[in-house]
């Protein structure tokens, strides 16, 4: 998968004839992503030390997490009276927590993607979702991606569901896309258009997940 040492060097030394390029070792971290290599060859990503700095901003380093969602299971009505959050304080921790998400924690995607809709006029209940999810990665924060030599083709996975927002009928894909057994591609997105069916639904996630394979094999 990674290809033969003599190639990547190849690679390395016409990158170093465009751009500034420097070999610092065996890498170790990258980005915040904590990057290790394990005895049986595969790469295990995590960004649990970046996970501990959001946790202590928002003063849930201390709380005892025993969440297992990443959003509450029934979710609460919110009436009209219900007094507002900060909303800089929201979009805040909705920017650190997509970061998390697009990087090495695909399994908090569709959270951030329900959460992300109410950052014009969050309420209290909003912000308690948000809490729940600093919950849920303070109980899992040494989850991550791991990439191993499985010989295997290139995985992709799609569905959506069918009109699951009353405010508006739009429905939401999900995607992703494995190689060498760990997630390279994925998200969790509301569709642009309302669809009339949940075959409908299904088509236009399936479209998604066909532009991805295009630009995927562009680039292997």
């Amino acid at each position: 998968m990674w290809g033969k040492k003599e190639d990547l060097n190849t690679l390395a030394n016409k990158l170093s004839s465009y751009f500034d390029v420097r070999d610092l070792g065996e890498i170790s971290d990258f980005l915040s992503i904590c990057v290790t290599k394990r005895s049986d060859g595969s790469l295990y990503l995590d960004q649990w030390r970046y996970t501990c700095e959001i946790l202590e901003r928002y003063r849930m380093d201390n709380v005892n997490a025993k969440v297992s969602t990443p959003l509450p299971l029934q979710g609460k009505e919110i009436c009209e009276t219900e007094e507002a959050c900060d909303e800089t304080l929201y979009r805040g921790a909705i920017g650190s927590l997509m970061f998390l998400s697009t990087t090495t924690r695909p399994d908090i995607s569709f959270s951030l993607c329900k959460l992300s809709q109410k950052c014009s006029n969050p309420s209290m209940t909003d912000w308690n979702n948000v809490l729940h999810l600093l919950c849920y990665i303070k109980r899992t924060g040494k989850k991550g991606l791991c990439y191993r030599k499985l010989g295997k083709q290139v995985e992709m996975y799609v569905d959506s569901d069918w009109a699951s927002d009353p405010s508006d009928r739009k429905s939401v894909s999900g995607l992703v896309v494995l190689l060498g057994g760990g997630s390279v591609i994925w998200h969790s997105r509301k569709q642009k258009r309302v669809t009339t069916s949940t075959q409908h639904a299904e088509f236009m996630a399936l479209k998604d997940i066909c532009k991805e394979s295009m630009w995927l094999r562009n680039l292997l």
